[in-house]
């Protein structure tokens, strides 16, 4: 693995320099790396590298054979010709991360693909299971379309911002053509014209191709409509997350509830800025309780039963009444995002009590078993209600026993974040510690609640440790300490310590 994210100094000569120190030339069949002295790398990480030429990282990457994870974000120097020329042989690539490179364009994602496309013909297979390609120009309705062609194996699939996905994008990543030599390795669905959102009243069958994605982000597509996401449903049955944010008033609720509706597995929507919807989405999202079924047979699954994270910022549309019924019903909702929202102060009440008493039931029964100990219960639950009149500073004090305002956590990179821990107050007050003054930032048990009142509560809990540690000092002039934070903390239970730098 290279990994230099972030090295923005390096230089074109010391890449290259790199790459010949790298190629070591052992006994392995490489007969296929179109250049000598090829390396042995898997997986080559340059995000932030911004003073990289072309030129360099073409002969890196023509040095790669065995090439299995490349990330690229944000590079200018990457190019249409870094995937048509320096690509074309990395045979076991499963990971692509080419988003916002300003100079390429989608053009270049398809000519890759048609590469990729006489290797699969040849019987070859294609692994590629993550495409990233956020902000890219020119990804038409034939650049999803090949995409979803030549690689079947597709789990991830990044096209954000890129202002050519539009419906027809959509249902071409969908289509299905009777004859093509691509279709052995893929599976079909046949929908009636109702399950196609078209007249029910029609007869005519509609054949469509079921993609394996489990993640869909196409966030900031402007030019989608609920029409176009209406048209994937029934052809993601593997989905886990979809994220749909900033795509503003033209996602409504029909075309969205039809998705919902076959994606039973979904775990995290973020439908951030949709402010056309309405209650309808929440209340299709809000599994009702289980019906009685016959000894042996498990009940019907309901969409919103494994869904973990949901975002609905800035949906103005949407009741705090739904929003609380869906809190009730979705046993597994950890995160929820809504602020800018009509959430209140019941909605947050809501929320901290059922999270609290549901991870309390999963920590008894899982220091009840022989296995795992509570290592096993889920953590970590938070609401978001920042911008939002209707949540009180009173509810926001009657919580706060079960409550933290940050999700602090314990490690050497936290020290500037002088999260409130009741670890620390055995330490020197020089240094952070002593008794608690707010909330436990650090205890996982705790929902984490962002509001406007926290986020003072934090301020205030800030200034109150300055002035005890400078109180201290004047006390103990002759003690010195950075303060902000214990200098270190334990990781995990063996007491492992980390700080400085950290080199992969």
């Amino acid at each position: 693995m290279l990994d230099l994210q972030g090295f923005h100094t390096l230089k074109p000569a010391e890449v290259v320099e790199i790459t010949s120190t790298l190629s070591l030339c052992l006994d392995l069949d490489l007969s296929h790396a179109p250049e000598p002295g090829a390396t042995q790398l898997r997986e080559v990480n340059l995000r932030g590298c911004r003073n990289l030429t072309s030129n360099a990282l073409h002969y890196l990457l023509r040095r790669c054979p065995e090439l299995e994870v490349l990330k690229l974000a944000g590079l200018d120097c990457v190019v249409d010709t870094t995937l048509i020329e320096a690509l074309s042989s990395a045979t076991c690539l499963v990971h692509l991360d080419v988003g916002r490179c300003a100079n390429l364009l989608g053009r270049a994602i398809t000519r890759f693909s048609n590469v990729c496309r006489a290797r699969l013909l040849a019987g070859k297979s294609i692994p590629l299971k993550v495409l990233k390609m956020s902000g890219l120009k020119h990804v038409t309705k034939g650049t999803l379309s090949v995409i979803a062609q030549v690689f079947p194996a597709l789990e991830v699939l990044d096209v954000s911002w890129c202002s050519g996905v539009n419906d027809a994008a959509l249902r071409a990543f969908v289509e299905w053509e009777d004859g093509e030599p691509w279709t052995q390795w893929h599976e079909q669905v046949v929908l009636t014209s109702r399950e196609a959102g078209f007249d029910p009243g029609d007869t005519t069958k509609y054949t469509r191709r079921r993609s394996k994605l489990r993640h869909l982000i196409l966030s900031g597509c402007k030019n989608i409509t609920d029409s176009g996401v209406g048209a994937l449903a029934y052809c993601m049955h593997d989905l886990e997350f979809l994220e749909l944010a900033s795509l503003g008033s033209a996602l409504k609720d029909e075309g969205l509830v039809r998705l919902l509706r076959t994606t039973l597995g979904i775990k995290k929507l973020d439908l951030e800025d949709a402010t056309e919807l309405t209650d309808a989405v929440l209340e299709h999202l809000t599994p009702t309780p289980p019906q009685p079924v016959r000894r042996g047979q498990e009940p019907d699954q309901q969409p919103g039963e494994k869904l973990e994270h949901f975002v609905i910022s800035s949906v103005q549309g949407v009741s705090p009444e739904a929003m609380c019924r869906l809190i009730k019903g979705c046993k597994n909702l950890r995160v929820f995002e809504a602020d800018n929202t009509r959430v209140s102060s019941a909605v947050v009440r809501e929320f901290v009590t059922r999270r609290r008493a549901r991870e309390e039931r999963e920590r008894s029964i899982s220091s009840g078993s022989d296995v795992g100990g509570d290592m096993t219960v889920a953590r970590g639950s938070e609401i978001v209600a920042i911008d939002s009149r209707w949540v009180s500073d009173t509810t926001i004090r009657e919580l706060a026993s079960a409550t933290r305002p940050r999700r602090g956590f314990r490690s050497w990179d936290a020290r500037d974040m002088a999260y409130e821990d009741s670890a620390a107050a055995n330490m020197p007050i020089e240094e952070g510690g002593g008794e608690l003054i707010g909330q436990d930032e650090c205890d996982e048990m705790r929902v984490v609640v962002k509001t406007f009142q926290t986020w003072t509560n934090v301020d205030s809990v800030a200034q109150q440790r300055e002035k005890r540690i400078a109180g201290h000092k004047k006390l103990h002039p002759h003690k010195e300490g950075k303060g902000g934070g214990p200098l270190w903390r334990r990781t995990d239970e063996e007491g492992d310590e980390r700080g400085g730098c950290v080199i992969m």
